[in-house]
């Protein structure tokens, strides 16, 4: 069965949901032996339920596969920049031709147990990052959600050599830094800059498609924003009342109606 872009991604919200209220429960039962590969199995397992993406484990043949840290070449302007990055979770097209490096796969996922947010401190040093190649700025960062954000938009540009992908996702499931109120002002800073930039490309680049979510520690809830989207990402601070959610409700019915008059 085929699946327009839109019914994949709404899918694809329910799986990562689902998988992180699962790998929050899993992680408060395991404490310090929850590992990244707890998580990684957990996200697959929840992706592979949606049957939009391939099945796991691949015991049929199907047009998709899934499967984790397919390696993904990209090649710098000299030898010395050439690099291998390991995604954690793919899904492939069955069709794949190896010496065809144009072909767009499915979905792309990088996650972390406990990520740093930013990959840089310094202010100064950022904007002058800003400025360069997403392959210049993968380099001067350190491990964190920043660089793994970055990582993604590779793997979804078509301008950036071996395969690409139709959607990316970005998953954390808390913090490195134990500062939390700290972490959450940098978490939207870091977001809302890459909202910014993604804003500013054509619409009609899939490689929009990228979506981020996080288990909330301030809501005890998992947080999804899709990194194009058109309203300001904003991070809860506040579990939502029961009157919060039936107002937006009925503002979103009402803006709605109000579209179609018009």
């Amino acid at each position: 069965m085929k699946f327009s872009i839109e019914t994949k991604k709404k899918k694809l919200e329910k799986a990562i949901k689902s998988a992180l209220y699962i790998a929050q429960k899993e992680k408060l039962i395991l404490n310090q032996d929850f590992a990244e590969e707890n998580l990684r199995y957990i996200v697959m397992t929840e992706i592979s339920k949606i049957k939009c993406f391939g099945q796991f484990p691949n015991i049929k043949a199907s047009t998709n596969r899934i499967c984790f840290e397919k390696c993904y070449k990209y090649f710098g302007s000299s030898e010395d920049e050439d690099r291998n990055f390991y995604p954690d979770i793919v899904s492939l097209k069955s069709t794949i031709n190896e010496a065809e490096l144009t072909q767009t796969h499915n979905l792309v996922v990088e996650l972390k147990i406990n990520s740093h947010v930013s990959g840089i401190k310094d202010d100064e040093q950022r904007k002058t990052l800003k400025k360069k190649d997403l392959k210049q700025r993968i380099g001067s960062l350190n491990s964190s959600l920043e660089q793994d954000i970055l990582k993604t938009r590779i793997y979804l540009e078509r301008k950036y050599d071996d395969y690409t992908f139709e959607i990316g996702v970005v998953i954390i499931l808390g913090f490195q830094n134990k500062k939390e109120e700290g972490s959450l002002s940098e978490l939207e800073k870091i977001l809302v800059e890459q909202q910014n930039e993604l804003r500013k490309i054509s619409e009609k680049h899939s490689f929009k498609n990228l979506l981020f979510g996080w288990f909330n520690p301030k809501i005890n809830e998992p947080e999804l924003f899709w990194l194009n989207q058109k309203e300001k990402i904003s991070i809860q601070r506040n579990k939502k009342s029961k009157f919060d959610t039936f107002y937006q409700w009925i503002t979103k019915i009402f803006t709605i109606k109000q579209r179609s008059r018009n």
